[in-house]
């Protein structure tokens, strides 16, 4: 089971400059000190928080993961890896594989996850250290211009800590006009306000929710042997400037972007489906404004497909909060879910 350690994530936060310096004997004693470090299991991302596209051409991510031999043999890591990067002026969230990117995989000789026999593995106890520099602007095309960004590291049912990061160019960021330009046309947001809402005790968890953060829970969809693939989930999320209405002048203030990722095994990329969820209300909103909402999904329709008989692994993200996993199995016997009309 994937362990939380304050001790892990410390290792990986470095002065900015030293993410472009990151050397193999620097890499060698990270591993070191991780490896020592008793039962713990997991992996830590840290990356520069603040970066100037006019002084370089990479944004790298410092990636460490300590596992077991078993782990590694039930989740094969190449094989499971997504880079999950959300735009924090938009909103809208990029997923791609963390070892390839947009690239073909080549996994050719590469083992299956849970292939063979466990018992053969030679200390199934003992444990690993990986170390990684990535990429981020490379694996996912990010835009070599100003703005900010939340970028988590997914493997399969294990979530990395969540590193942010601002963009500059020359050591101006993005202006207020640009800004302004992100919101939604008020006619749009204004579609929304109708929209079904969750049961009222979902709402209320949301508001009983202390700071920013996301509840996620599967229910059964409608009746025995149905696939559990109706999400529901409470959330405070703070405010990106393009989750606002343009004018405010409306019943909807803003519209938050729910993304909906749900892996399988030995897919690196997950699949991936947006919610948009209308934030209510008279009172003029602001960016990083925390703002609380309630939403449910029927996943199957959401996605837009039946999912196979298999064990997945649903995550939720908003603009810097990621929730999940959370465990859906669908059993070869359950009855397909009936996609909304």
């Amino acid at each position: 089971m994937q362990q939380h350690s304050d001790l892990a994530a410390s290792l990986v936060r470095l002065p900015d400059a030293d993410f472009y310096h990151l050397d193999d004997a620097r890499l060698g004693a990270l591993q070191e000190q991780m490896i020592t470090m008793g039962r713990y299991e997991g992996m830590v991302i840290g990356m520069p928080a603040v970066a100037d596209t006019a002084r370089g051409e990479t944004l790298p991510l410092l990636w460490a993961v300590r596992a077991t031999n078993l782990r590694n043999w039930r989740v094969v890591g190449k094989r499971n890896s997504a880079l999950v990067v959300s735009d924090l002026l938009t909103g809208k969230v990029s997923v791609q594989d963390a070892y390839f990117g947009p690239k073909k995989q080549n996994l050719r000789g590469m083992p299956m996850s849970a292939e063979g026999d466990p018992a053969a593995r030679p200390a199934p106890r003992g444990a690993t250290v990986s170390t990684r520099v990535l990429d981020v602007r490379g694996i996912v095309n990010l835009p070599w211009q100003p703005g900010r960004y939340a970028v988590t590291m997914l493997m399969h049912d294990w979530k990395s800590n969540t590193a942010t990061v601002q963009l500059l160019r020359g050591g101006a960021s993005v202006g207020d006009a640009a800004l302004r330009a992100l919101r939604w046309p008020d006619s749009e947001a204004a579609g929304l306000a109708n929209k079904p809402a969750p049961p009222a005790e979902w709402q209320a968890k949301a508001d009983a929710l202390a700071g920013p953060g996301m509840v996620l829970e599967l229910v059964p969809a409608d009746g025995a042997g149905a696939p559990r693939s109706l999400l529901r989930g409470a959330a405070r999320v703070a405010l990106a400037p393009g989750n606002l209405a343009a004018d405010g002048k409306g019943p909807v203030q803003a519209v938050l972007r729910i993304t909906l990722l749900v892996a399988s095994i030995d897919q690196a990329k997950p699949r991936k489906t947006e919610l948009l969820v209308p934030v209510l209300g008279r009172a003029a909103l602001k960016a990083g404004d925390v703002v609380p909402v309630a939403f449910e999904a029927q996943l199957e329709a959401a996605l837009r497909e039946t999912l196979p008989p298999a064990t997945y692994q649903v995550y939720a993200v908003a603009n810097d909060v990621v929730a999940g996993p959370l465990e859906l199995a669908i059993a070869p016997s359950a009855r397909p879910a009936q996609a909304s009309p």
